[in-house]
């Protein structure tokens, strides 16, 4: 189920579970700026985070959300580690019982900020406060 344009992708090959429904993350990577390679990003990754759900025919597809962006300048915390292979490092993504928190990386006054996407009306999207 990869998008045109896809470089490549992990698969969290775990299966997170939701009331009794059965979810499935797949992080998708695509160049920032492949129009300008000598540009602002030009050798940079964009990384969405693709949601499936697990039905019994094929899996239905319930939400996306970009995670990593060169230009953007957004990053998940466990990829700012510094750590070999961090980059393939998505443990910032942690799964709850309504749907998933993101921690991201940050260099401001804050330091780190989290954000929560909830299974509502079958798509995850931003958590209401």
């Amino acid at each position: 189920m990869l998008s045109p344009g896809a470089l490549g992708a992990f698969v969290d090959t775990r299966v997170h579970m939701i009331g009794n429904r059965r979810f499935r993350a797949l992080y998708q990577v695509f160049d920032s700026n492949p129009e300008n390679r000598m540009g602002r990003c030009g050798a940079g990754r964009e990384v969405h985070l693709h949601v499936y759900e697990l039905t019994p025919t094929r899996p239905v597809e319930r939400g996306a959300v970009l995670v990593s962006s060169c230009l953007q300048t957004l990053a998940l915390a466990s990829q700012d580690s510094g750590a070999p292979d961090s980059e393939s490092d998505f443990s910032s993504v942690i799964w709850t019982k309504d749907g998933f928190t993101v921690e991201w990386w940050g260099d401001g006054p804050e330091g780190r900020a989290t954000s929560h996407y909830a299974l509502r009306n079958g798509q995850f999207g931003p958590a209401q406060p």
